[in-house]
């Protein structure tokens, strides 16, 4: 018993030791970027916001918090008599006082951005409520600038909300919730500048054919969703980059459509995968979407680019897990888009 109490520790300690030691070395590889404010709405100040960019490999970080005088007026519900304290903020990429474009395929499948309709990079906070000290980040893929000239570039961030609003509410005699009210007041704005080196982006494209679920003594489709039928899978599946292992969630980089109720997914696609070398771990994992629960992981596999590049026509045929059959290639080479 005392013997396992002390190992139970000694793995606990060496979990903890290891996230302290990934973190330090995190912290180590972050690169602070001066910024500086060139224009700004009279609350856009170092008084009331602070803001902080910064790059971990290539990734872009933009951390801010505001924090507002108390006699900041907002705008007052008019039907209920609420402040409305609530508000998204914009972050809206430019160079040369220019927006800057990129691809939409890109943009339309990074789910965490909010991209305008024109393709211009563009990103939205969550909803924040202002009235309190509030702060937030997003982060920035450095492939979102492949139409931008690799080294060292500026960079400006149009910032600003354009409207207050309140939270849905619920609503008794209708049952449903109320849209939210809002009122367009665009009272906190500014841009600021700072210069960083953006890396060479290369292109790969990346084909996808038919998968095909096992269907034997180990593994069957049939059961795996709760039905009054057959209970088959509805199958989708998501490509990960950058990754380092198959262990890596964090970065979904492309989601497909849904097959349902399908021992096989029959959608062939394209995927314009935008990375930083010539070289470049992916991981690909099949799903089966559940609307009551967690989604099921049918099967994952991790691997280079170059591990399912072909000189010929023909498809690579990945197996693992319970997958039987994944057909995808790459493009035979990587393209230099910047």
């Amino acid at each position: 018993m005392k013997k396992n109490i002390i190992s139970y520790f000694v793995f606990i300690s060496f979990i903890l030791l290891s996230s302290c030691i990934a973190e330090w070395d995190k912290s180590l590889e972050t690169k602070t970027i001066d910024s500086e404010i060139t224009e700004s709405s009279e609350f856009f100040n170092k008084k009331n916001i602070d803001i902080d960019v910064s790059k971990y490999r290539n990734k872009l970080s933009i951390k801010m918090e505001i924090d507002l005088p108390y006699d900041f007026e907002f705008p007052v519900d008019t039907t209920y008599g609420y402040q409305l304290v609530n508000t998204y903020f914009y972050f809206n990429f430019l160079i040369d006082g220019k927006p800057i474009e990129a691809d939409k395929f890109l943009l339309d499948n990074y789910k965490r951005s909010l991209i305008n309709k024109d393709g211009t990079v563009s990103f939205r906070s969550s909803l924040k409520n202002i009235n309190i000290k509030n702060k937030f980040k997003i982060d920035v893929p450095m492939y979102v600038f492949h139409n931008v000239k690799n080294g060292k570039q500026k960079i400006e961030i149009e910032i600003y909300q354009k409207h207050f609003q309140n939270t849905k509410t619920y609503n008794y005699e209708t049952g449903i919730d109320d849209e939210p009210i809002l009122v367009d007041d665009k009272k906190i704005w500014g841009k600021i500048e700072f210069e960083i080196d953006v890396p060479k982006i290369y292109l790969t494209e990346i084909y996808t054919g038919n998968i095909i679920l096992r269907d034997d003594e180990t593994f069957s489709p049939k059961g795996m969703d709760f039905s009054f039928r057959d209970g088959y899978p509805d199958i989708y599946w998501k490509l990960y980059f950058p990754c380092k292992s198959n262990r890596n969630n964090k970065s979904p980089y492309y989601k497909s459509a849904v097959e349902k109720y399908a021992t096989s997914y029959s959608g062939k696609e394209t995927v314009k995968l935008y990375h930083y070398e010539k070289k470049k771990n992916i991981k690909i994992g099949v799903y089966d979407k559940d609307d009551m629960s967690k989604d099921d992981v049918i099967g994952t596999w991790f691997g280079n680019i170059d591990d399912i590049r072909q000189e010929s026509e023909n498809y690579t045929e990945l197996s693992f897990d319970n997958v039987e059959s994944f057909k995808i290639k790459a493009s035979k080479k990587d393209i230099l888009v910047n």
